[in-house]
């Protein structure tokens, strides 16, 4: 049995306990039984910081699970919480994470162990973070409190809680390989309630067919609480991810293990199809370019030219069906929705066109807007992250957060194009290479823009080309804390 599988078998094992003692003192009292799992997960992840970020990995595409203030007040019996406190569950467990890390980290040091802090393009996201603040300078105080609330809530957690930690946790090639499956076994399973969807017929509430993610044992896991409008475009989000490191998998997994990766993959292309998002067809279809680019010297084009006509009867029925829904008044409203949003933003950037209007602004913008909520109801966020940036931090926001991500796919389109580097390397930066540009891509028709399930994959992305050096510093601060001496050496590394 190899090692992986016995961390893992331990890992499961471990998890168990926990809950089952949990459990067991829950029945006396919640209040004892919450604090003894806080305390037991606290202890586990402060041996085995991995298992936070394999706890990042489970929970980032389970949007409806949330931490709410006023059922935490109800079910244990405390005053003390704020009822109004409302958060994705994602996001609750990584501050957690945080702070079990920091006070590793802390200790550490104090017992003179020397650590390091990576900080992935720090100067850049830091430009990016500074052209947010910018942007607030011409508000009123109370808006401009409520915009520096917003960065730090949303940018600034971001990187701290999701990038810069993401990259500590993900120390080996085993610690991404995990992670990988951990998301891949979870799209299956949102899959499966796709197809349980069609069975039962369940998004005709909308006017349409197609594969949503119903609830699982009553709970809303992958979709809005009660908000059925939005199962398919986030059923299809996650699974544009999904795909590619599936395949990844598939490549490298065990030849009995093969074909269940295979009839898997299968699956999640399938639902994909039949959720009938069109950003996650345009996302499928540059998914399937930029592979076939990359890999074009390597692909038997003649062996494979058989298969065209029969993939295209494959995809004409669904491919008919989501024509004939184009004129239906759900997919018009939409559409109208989305021009009247990008005019709405192209008109507040080209009044303050270099800062923008504010980080955070943009649905306070069409609070006051009274065409928008008189004609498509409440406001909604800029369905385009370009927009939304455009929009509250100017080109000063745009330019520096696409310097951003330019600098993440200079690195692995290096990586994937250089012979100097082993076939695991280049495969690795291929499949960074489609988990940046995936979500991004998808990012251009949606909302989730700093959502767990946008910024962990490009998160595994950067630790999957960098883990490959041995050492974690590449294009980054590289901040080092010294047993024994009183000054924090900093210095850049930028060679390759």
């Amino acid at each position: 049995m190899s090692n992986v599988m016995i961390a893992d078998r331990g890992h499961f094992l471990t998890l168990c306990m926990v809950l089952g003692i949990s459990a067991l003192v829950w029945f006396v009292s919640p209040m004892l039984g919450t604090v003894c799992l806080l305390t037991l997960l606290g202890v586990w992840i402060y041996q085995y910081p991995e298992v936070g970020l394999y706890g990042m990995v489970l929970f980032a595409p389970m949007i409806g699970l949330v931490v709410d203030g006023a059922w935490i007040q109800r079910v244990l019996e405390i005053s003390f919480f704020p009822p109004t406190f409302f958060a994705p569950l994602v996001d609750v467990w990584t501050t957690f994470v945080l702070g079990i890390y920091l006070v590793r980290l802390i200790l550490r040091y104090l017992d003179g162990t020397v650590q390091t802090i990576v900080l992935p393009g720090v100067w850049l996201y830091g430009a990016f973070l500074l052209s947010g603040v910018l942007s607030l300078v011409h508000l009123p105080d109370p808006l401009m409190f409520e915009g520096l609330k917003y960065i730090i809530r949303f940018p600034l957690f971001v990187y701290v809680g999701y990038m810069v930690l993401g990259m500590q946790l993900m120390l080996t090639p085993q610690h991404i390989e995990r992670s990988l499956r951990i998301f891949v076994f979870v799209a299956g399973i949102a899959a499966l309630l796709g197809v349980v969807s069609l069975v039962q017929n369940f998004s005709a509430v909308i006017g349409l067919y197609r594969a949503v993610p119903v609830p699982l044992f009553g709970i809303d896991v992958f979709n809005y609480a009660g908000d059925i409008r939005y199962g398919h475009i986030l059923l299809a989000e996650h699974l544009t991810v999904a795909i590619p490191m599936a395949i990844y998998l598939m490549y490298y997994a065990p030849e009995a293990k093969k074909r269940w990766y295979m009839w898997l993959t299968t699956l999640l292309i399938s639902v994909c199809v039949l959720t009938f998002s069109r950003a996650g067809w345009l996302t499928l279809a540059v998914q399937a370019t930029l592979a076939a680019v990359v890999f074009r010297s390597y692909i038997p084009w003649k062996k494979y030219v058989r298969y065209v006509p029969i993939s295209i009867a494959m995809l004409a029925i669904p491919a008919l069906y989501m024509f004939s829904t184009l004129s239906s008044q759900t997919v018009t409203s939409s559409n109208e929705a989305r021009i009247v949003l990008t005019e709405i933003g192209w008109f507040q950037f080209l009044d303050r066109p270099i800062f923008g209007q504010g980080a955070g602004q943009f649905i306070p913008i069409l609070e006051d807007t009274y065409f928008f909520v008189r004609h498509f109801g409440d406001p909604v966020d800029a369905h385009s992250i370009v927009t939304k940036i455009m929009t509250e931090q100017g080109l000063f926001g745009l330019i520096t957060f696409f310097l951003f991500i330019g600098w993440m796919l200079k690195e692995i389109l290096y990586r994937a194009h250089n012979d100097g580097y082993t076939k695991d390397a280049r495969i690795a930066a291929v499949l960074g290479l489609l988990l940046v540009v995936t979500p991004l891509f998808f990012q251009l028709f949606n909302t989730q823009y700093y959502a767990a399930r946008m910024w962990l994959p490009i998160v595994i992305a950067i630790a999957l080309v960098f883990i490959y050096r041995n050492q974690k510093s590449y294009g980054s601060m590289y901040i080092s804390f010294l047993p024994k001496k009183k000054n924090t050496i900093i210095s850049n590394i930028f060679k390759s």
